[in-house]
Order: structure tokens, then sequence, then C-alpha cells
């Protein structure tokens, strides 16, 4: 995984797909003898809820499915001027280390609209049909 999003911009790769940097500590991590049942994202949330000053309670009291258990898709043009796809592949990565189960695609000559990606978004979706008749 990238250590900065200026890494990320600065990054020219070819590869399609979403993989993390095993050299990189993953923040959220439990050490050993730490105890507590949190979960990655629980523990992110955590993080950012006291980065921002906000409550950022995500367990327990709700029949909602978690967030890492929603499929993900995540698609970005290679040739997007407003938008590096470097950076949407960061984003990515950093959902992939919560334990979200993210799709990532990348299309070769995209620039900031949509055509293939939009298609390939809503053939994820009807992908989806089974996971939500049997979730709600």
């Amino acid at each position: 995984m990238h250590d900065s999003v200026e890494e990320a911009e600065d990054e020219n790769d070819d590869d399609a797909s979403v993989k993390l940097d095993e050299d990189v500590e993953d923040m959220f991590e439990r050490d050993e003898d730490e105890s507590g049942t949190e979960t990655k994202f629980e523990r992110a949330v955590g993080c950012l809820s006291d980065e921002l000053g906000t409550c950022g309670n995500v367990s327990g009291e709700h029949d909602q499915p978690a967030m890492q258990s929603i499929p993900v898709f995540m698609g970005h043009g290679t040739d997007d001027e407003k938008v590096p796809c470097s950076i949407g592949k960061l984003a990515a990565e950093l959902l992939t280390t919560l334990d979200v189960n993210v799709t990532w695609e990348e299309y070769e000559g995209l620039d900031h609209s949509y055509s293939d990606m939009l298609r390939d978004f809503v053939e994820f979706l009807e992908n989806l049909k089974p996971y939500l008749e049997l979730r709600f």
C-alpha cells in the first residue's frame, strides 16, 4: 500500500488488481497482547472518529450487515485528468486492509466519464441480487 497520496499519484503501475505492499505496516493490526473484540474496520472507524472528534460507534446495536460484508465495486479510467487513477487504487487498497470485499477495475484510455465502467457496474449490481435477496 502507498504511504501517501503523493506516492500513489507518482505510481505508474499497469497492474489492475488490488494488492497490498507487504512491507507497509498495517495501522489497524492488533498486537498479540491487546484484548478486545473489535475488527480492523471498527478500529479504523474509531481512529477516524477520534481524529474528527465525532462519535464512531459501528458495533452491535443494529441488525444491518457490517460494512465489510457488502461487496464494493470501484472502477477508474487510466486517462482521468481530474482524479488520478492511482488515487482510486489507493482508496481500494485502504478498504481492502479493512477487510472490505473490493472489486477493482481499471479502464485503459477512459477519462473522467462513463462507458465500459458503467456497464461493468450495472453487471456488478445485477450479480448482487442473490446476495440482497438472502439478506433483506
